[in-house]
């Protein structure tokens, strides 16, 4: 049936969406920025939904599905943070989420990849708190552009001290950006932080799930 392909093609459109989403980040292209991040969080929930409603789970699929989000957290983050002028403390949100984020997917990466390379059993399936996560980075990046606008740089500044940076940047923008004078950066502020916590607790269950799968085959 064609419907067990239908999973995974959603998920490799979910790849395909990081390309318009930097263009608009890069170009200030609000609509097509909110509707690339909508497509992808509609693709994310209805691929799985699929593939669980129509029994067409595959090992192909649980790991292309994963792989997408990753793809697309990171990718879409990392752009945040070079194109979106926003205050410091919210700037540093976007910072430390996807040095956070990048990190744990970088480990997973290579224990997954060493698992399957020993032909180890250790169960790869996501955790739904695993989900919960990629979902509440999604509302975390969706909020930041809808909430916040489009306010983007389009050129990198010259290499300041960050002292420098971002006195340069207030007199440039016109735009406090060393402190919060905005309600609605401290909501983003609460869902950036959450999203980061949320990334921390995933690392260490998938570590123990990890250790605890290996300790059998240790004795």
């Amino acid at each position: 049936m064609l419907v067990r392909y239908i999973p995974n093609i959603l998920c490799l459109f979910r790849i395909f969406c990081i390309f318009p989403i930097i263009y608009s980040l890069i170009y200030h292209n609000i609509i097509m920025a909110i509707l690339t991040i909508v497509l992808g969080g509609i693709s994310d929930f209805f691929d799985g939904y699929i593939a669980r409603k129509y029994k067409c789970e595959t090992r192909l699929g649980s790991l292309l599905d994963p792989l997408a989000d990753k793809i697309f957290t990171n990718v879409v983050l990392w752009g945040l943070v070079m194109f979106h002028k926003v205050s410091f403390p919210y700037w540093c949100a976007y910072l430390i989420l996807a040095i956070t984020l990048s990190f744990r997917d970088f480990i997973l990466l290579v224990g997954s990849s060493f698992v399957l390379s020993k032909k180890m059993t250790v169960n790869l399936k996501p955790l739904y708190i695993s989900k919960l996560c990629t979902t509440m980075v999604f509302v975390f990046i969706a909020y930041s552009i809808i909430f916040l606008g489009m306010n983007f740089q389009t050129q990198f500044p010259p290499p300041y001290s960050l002292y420098e940076l971002l006195q340069q940047l207030e007199l440039d923008f016109g735009y406090e950006i060393t402190s919060f004078h905005n309600f609605w950066e401290y909501i983003g502020l609460f869902l950036g932080y959450t999203s980061v916590l949320m990334t921390v607790v995933t690392f260490v269950t998938y570590v123990v799930r990890f250790i605890k799968n290996l300790a059998p085959n240790g004795h």
